[in-house]
């Protein structure tokens, strides 16, 4: 929701100034965290400050209360506003290299003048860096790959922005047309968008509010604008219904799988079914339409039946026992009412010390909790646990005390850098594990900011296969791990699939689309996800190599 952006984007930018003006941490970290919990939340921050149940969350204080308070008055935060007077908005895009803390940063301002990418590019290039503390020959190479992936990753937005900034536009000019729907990348479903594209039928003349808002530029069969004055728009407009219908089918693409089915036949056709009948093809829904289609077997082409209504599991979420906003019982009471009927909490592990991951003393005090709150809900709740991949491929606890838990998702969360055969092996270990249950956000993606870790996937997908284990497809939109391109690959193999938000709020909870999007893309049936399955058959597969449940 556009409203929430605004008093989250403002609570990150407060974070970051105070970071870089190196004020106390503890603030620093208090502002950052704020604004994960505002992501979260459900519901929109407006209605929530104004009922005072915004002042009633954790994590949220006077002082954040007091920026809400200002944007939600004024449109503006006047705290952001005097915070940077000083400070070139360019200075901010540094902290989106990997490598430079506020520290780095704040030396490259005052002591060489760098205020933006652009001027670290050039300092790094001319020499004046050299004689710059920590910045080693090595790491001026790694600064420069940084600028590259920056350069590349600011062309693109992740798929919840995408979708928020969609709905604006659908809202914005659905008044001037008798029909408008996304289309591109929107349609598709991908992870990440380049251009927020639509087909409209019948567009009128805009009012000057909507061309000024957009920066528009109107041409015979198109607009093209930018939303937030820079990421591209382009609205396509047809004159009848089945110009709509063309337009649809070439825009919606992908280019490589129309070339595959004949898009000269695109010209014949008055709806996209008819199309499909041209080319000697059954309907291909619109997030399978990308050339991976081609390269999978025929039985694995079938349209995906997967929606929300099939899932019945809700898995691998967090709570206030380790970095989770919410209880327990809030957790499942939500979701109850989302329609999931069983459940397994995954709290971090005792290694995961940077989330508040559980010692066994820990877990056993939520068992005890576990147990109130599924006699009072009437709901199956299971002990579970998000055990983290230990460097050696050994998980966090010992293993007699490993078996107790009823589902375990094991997760690669440290030791990033180990070559790709390390790390391969690394994770084929944790797999083989017998208590193993799922294999949790396998390449360890962070889109648009941390590229996945050296692993050779084919081999920890048939791995996953030989020992019966789970693969997640991690429906965080930050994540969308497994890759929805390996889709195929896994179902071929025989893999289960489970799709969690990886949760950690009341707010994440309805992230599971995102997951279902891309699991639609490579195909899955709703008898292949592990959270479509029945509770009885949930017990059997926790039960396929130990007793659990």
């Amino acid at each position: 929701m556009p409203n929430n952006t605004l008093y989250i984007t403002a609570l990150e930018k407060i974070a970051d100034i105070m970071d870089f003006k190196g004020e106390n941490v503890f603030k620093v970290s208090a502002f950052r965290n704020a604004a994960s919990v505002l992501e979260g939340l459900t519901g929109e921050i407006d209605g929530l400050y104004k009922s005072g149940e915004l002042a009633a969350v954790k994590g949220i204080g006077k002082g954040i209360l007091a920026v809400v308070e200002e944007i939600y008055t004024t449109g503006e935060s006047a705290t952001l506003k005097t915070l940077s007077e000083d400070v070139p908005d360019t200075v901010f895009d540094l902290f989106s290299l990997r490598g430079l803390g506020s520290k780095k940063i704040q030396a490259l301002y005052h002591d060489k003048g760098v205020v933006s990418v652009e001027g670290l590019e050039e300092a790094l290039s001319n020499g004046r860096l050299d004689d710059v503390k920590g910045f080693s020959a090595g790491f001026k190479d790694k600064l420069l790959e940084e600028i590259s992936r920056f350069r590349k990753n600011s062309l693109y937005i992740r798929a919840d922005k995408a979708e928020e900034r969609g709905a604006q536009i659908l809202n914005d000019f659905k008044n001037f047309c008798e029909k408008i729907s996304e289309t591109g990348q929107l349609r598709r479903k991908t992870e990440i968008v380049s251009c927020l594209e639509f087909v409209a039928l019948g567009m009128d003349d805009l009012s000057d509010d909507i061309k000024a808002e957009y920066n528009l530029q109107i041409a015979e069969d198109h607009i093209s604008g930018l939303i937030n004055g820079k990421f591209p728009v382009k609205i396509y407009t047809a004159a009848d219904k089945t110009e709509f219908v063309r337009i649809l089918l070439r825009t919606t693409g992908s280019s490589s799988f129309l070339e595959k089915t004949g898009s000269g036949n695109i010209e014949k056709a008055a709806t996209e079914e008819e199309y499909f009948t041209l080319t000697g093809m059954d309907y291909v829904i619109p997030e399978m339409r990308e050339e991976e289609y081609f390269d999978a077997p025929v039985q694995f082409r079938r349209n995906s039946a997967l929606t929300a209504e099939h899932f019945k599991g809700f898995f691998h979420f967090h709570t206030n026992y380790s970095d989770g906003v919410n209880t327990l019982e809030e957790m499942v009471s939500y979701c109850i009412n989302e329609g999931y009927t069983h459940f397994a909490v995954c709290d971090h592990s005792k290694t995961a010390a940077y989330a508040g991951g559980m010692n066994e003393e820990k877990v056993m005090r939520q068992r005890d909790e576990i147990q109130k709150v599924s006699q009072k809900l009437g709901v199956k709740i299971l002990s579970g646990v998000e055990s983290d991949i230990l460097p050696d491929g050994s998980l966090d606890y010992d293993q007699d005390f490993l078996s107790t838990f009823n589902l375990v998702v094991a997760s690669v969360h440290s030791s990033f850098n180990l070559s790709e055969g390390e790390m391969t092996a690394r994770i084929i270990r944790a797999v083989e594990n017998p208590c193993t249950d799922i294999l949790g956000h396998p390449t360890g993606r962070l889109l648009l900011r941390r590229d996945s870790y050296k692993v050779d996937i084919i081999k920890v997908i048939d791995a996953c296969a030989a020992n019966n284990v789970a693969i997640e497809i991690n429906a965080s939109p930050y994540r969308l791990d497994l890759d929805w391109r390996n889709i195929y690959y896994a179902r071929e193999k025989g893999c289960r699939i489970a799709i969690n938000p990886d949760a950690h709020s009341l707010g994440d909870i309805r992230k599971t689309k995102y997951g279902i999007n891309v699991a639609r893309k490579g195909g899955l049936q709703p008898e292949e996800v592990l959270n479509c399955f029945a509770f009885d058959d949930l017990v059997n597969y926790l039960n396929r190599k130990i007793k659990k449940v």
